[in-house]
C-alpha cells in the first residue's frame, strides 16, 4: 500500500477532482490512499465531498494567501510550491513512505512495483542540471531521506523549489548517482511520462505507461484540453 500526497488551491480544484476520480478508478483497488491537503478555504469547500471517502485523508491547512496561482515558475507558483518539501518533512514522520503527486497527473497502472531506494523521481530532463521532477516522486522514511529533505528546505527562497533541488544535486554532486549517502533514482520515462513525451512524441499511446504528468503544458485550459484529447478528462462526463 502506498500513501500519496497532493495539495491544491481553490482555483485549481477541477484539476484535482480529475486526479481524484482517476485515483478512485485506478489506484484504490490496490489499497492505496491519498492525503489531500487543501491550501485555502475555497479548496476545502470545493472538495468537501471527499472527506467521506475512506481512501482520502483530508486536511485543510489555509496556508495559501494568494488569490490566483500562475503558471510554472511564476512568483505565485513558486511561493505555493515552496510549501511542498516543508509539508513532506512534517508528514514523513507519520508514515513509512510517501508518494507526492501534482494534481495534473493521471494513472493507468499501479506504480508500486517501480518504487525503490530512498527517493525515486519522475525524470524531467536528460541533463543532470534538470533531471528531477518534484511533481511526481516517491520517498521512503530513512535517515538519508530526512537529511535530503532538510538540505532541500535549507535552500528554499523565492526561486522555484524544483530548480533549487536540481541545483543542489548538480552543483554539489554532479549527478543523482554520485551522492554516496542516499539511494536516488528516476522512474522509466516511458512508463512515468512527462507532458512533452506524452503529447509531442505521442507516448500516451504506449500500452506500458504507468502515468502521464501534464507538465510542459502551461495553463489550466491547455492541460485540460490535452487530457481530453487522450480521453483522460473525467469530471465533465
Amino acid at each position: 500500500m502506498l500513501t500519496f500526497v497532493t495539495f491544491t488551491t481553490g482555483n485549481y480544484t477541477d484539476m484535482t477532482k480529475n486526479l481524484l476520480v482517476n485515483f478512485e478508478q485506478v489506484l484504490v483497488q490496490y489499497g492505496h490512499r491519498i492525503i489531500l491537503i487543501c491550501m485555502d478555504s475555497k479548496a476545502a469547500e470545493n472538495l468537501a465531498v471527499y472527506k467521506e471517502k475512506p481512501w482520502v485523508i483530508f486536511e485543510s491547512r489555509n496556508l495559501n494567501q494568494q488569490r490566483d496561482i500562475g503558471n510554472f515558475n511564476s512568483p505565485s507558483f513558486n511561493t505555493l510550491n515552496n510549501f511542498k518539501p516543508i509539508l513532506l518533512r512534517e508528514l514523513i514522520g507519520m508514515y513509512d513512505s510517501l508518494y507526492w503527486i501534482d494534481s495534473d497527473i493521471v494513472f493507468y497502472a499501479d506504480p508500486e512495483p517501480y518504487v525503490k531506494g530512498d527517493i525515486i523521481f519522475q525524470q524531467d530532463g536528460e541533463d543532470d542540471a534538470y533531471r528531477l521532477c518534484t511533481g511526481n516522486f516517491y520517498m521512503k522514511k530513512t535517515d538519508a531521506t530526512l537529511r535530503f529533505l532538510d538540505m532541500w528546505i535549507e535552500r528554499l527562497c523565492e526561486r522555484n523549489e524544483q530548480f533549487l533541488l536540481n541545483e543542489i544535486v548538480h552543483m554539489q554532486y554532479g549527478s543523482i548517482w554520485n551522492i554516496p549517502w542516499i539511494s536516488l533514482d528516476v522512474f522509466s520515462p516511458e512508463k512515468f511520462q512527462r507532458g512533452h513525451d506524452a503529447f509531442k512524441l505521442k507516448w500516451w499511446r504506449r500500452d506500458d505507461k504507468v502515468c502521464i504528468h501534464v507538465n510542459y503544458v502551461e495553463g489550466f485550459e491547455n492541460k485540460k484540453e490535452g487530457l481530453k484529447m487522450i480521453g483522460a478528462w473525467y469530471i465533465d462526463a
